[in-house]
């Protein structure tokens, strides 16, 4: 009777300390840095739990339009002192059109959870494009595009400019040469026959270069 009532005990124990359980991301980072679409991304994950012994027993990572997503799946630990952990996952050779990286950590057989959002910027090196940080000086909408995009440029007065429409792989798709006729230039684009994916629209001026990522759905 007593070895049953201690066994109870210890069940009972265990459930408790399972169902108290918690688990929060502390931070995140990304590798290398500056992050190109030539090299493999790395993930840096900081985390803390309520219990000992918690350690990584699996992952999932998936991309969807602008985000990447990683599910990382913890392991249940059984002493009852606060510890944290840090793990690093590859996620490959992530495209630039990626801006997002979005982190969920749970904990196996209990309700712990936790979630962490972080903005991306990587590098378009593998098309041949670069980032320029003149991006306030374009707008493109709307972003997703079905039948037509408009690309207004705003803040100095254009005497000629260059759009092009280039695909994943930097080749150009569309090409024309703009008039400025005052303070902004307005351009409409045709992009109903586009084939529906990731695209970079390029506007070369006499002062800059920018490339602005958009979405044909």
């Amino acid at each position: 009777m007593k070895k049953n009532l201690l066994l109870l005990t210890i069940a009972l124990a265990a459930i408790n300390l399972t169902q108290a359980q918690t688990v929060n991301i502390l931070s995140v980072t990304t590798l290398p840095v500056p992050l190109t679409d030539t090299q493999h991304t790395k993930a840096v994950v900081s985390s803390e739990f309520s219990s000992g012994g918690c350690s990584v027993i699996g992952s999932l990572f998936s991309v969807m339009g602008d985000s990447v997503s990683i599910a990382i799946n913890y392991s249940v630990g059984m002493l009852s002192v606060i510890c944290d952990a840090t793990d690093t996952f590859d996620l490959g050779v992530l495209s630039c059109a990626i801006n997002k990286l979005h982190i969920e950590a749970f904990i196996t057989g209990t309700a712990a959870t936790d979630n962490y959002t972080l903005p991306m910027s990587i590098s378009c090196l593998a098309a041949g494009i670069t980032k320029s940080g003149n991006e306030n000086k374009i707008a493109v909408f709307p972003n997703p595009a079905s039948k037509e995009l408009t690309v207004k440029m705003n803040g100095e007065k254009f005497s000629r400019s260059k759009i092009s429409v280039l695909n994943l792989l930097g080749e150009t798709i569309y090409s024309a040469i703009e008039i400025s006729t005052g303070n902004s230039t307005v351009k409409r684009i045709d992009v109903s026959t586009l084939a529906k994916g990731i695209y970079f629209l390029k506007v070369e001026t006499g002062t800059y270069t920018n490339v602005s990522r958009f979405l044909k759905n």
